[in-house]
């Protein structure tokens, strides 16, 4: 089960490595998900929490996302815009 502690540890993990890993299943029931996601908003709200955008693409260069995030060197998440 994901607690608030795994994502204190993996936004811990983030400052102090290159690479931080974040695993999640599909598995859980709605409650315990409604229970995750009030953890992180409490933790958002507090403004303790950011969302890096390295690089945005559009859908159509799907496949120039694929090859930026195997550089290997980008910093934050891709966004892929299907606009």
């Amino acid at each position: 089960m994901l607690r608030i502690s795994h994502l204190l540890n993996m936004m811990r993990t983030s400052l102090s490595s290159k690479k931080a890993i974040f695993q999640a299943t599909g598995t859980k029931s709605n409650d315990k998900l409604r229970d995750l996601l009030s953890e992180i908003l409490k933790v958002y709200n507090a403004g303790k929490l950011q969302t890096i955008i390295a690089k945005q693409f559009p859908l159509e260069e799907l496949s120039e996302a694929h090859r930026f995030i195997e550089k290997g060197h980008k910093r934050g998440n891709v966004v892929i815009a299907n606009t």
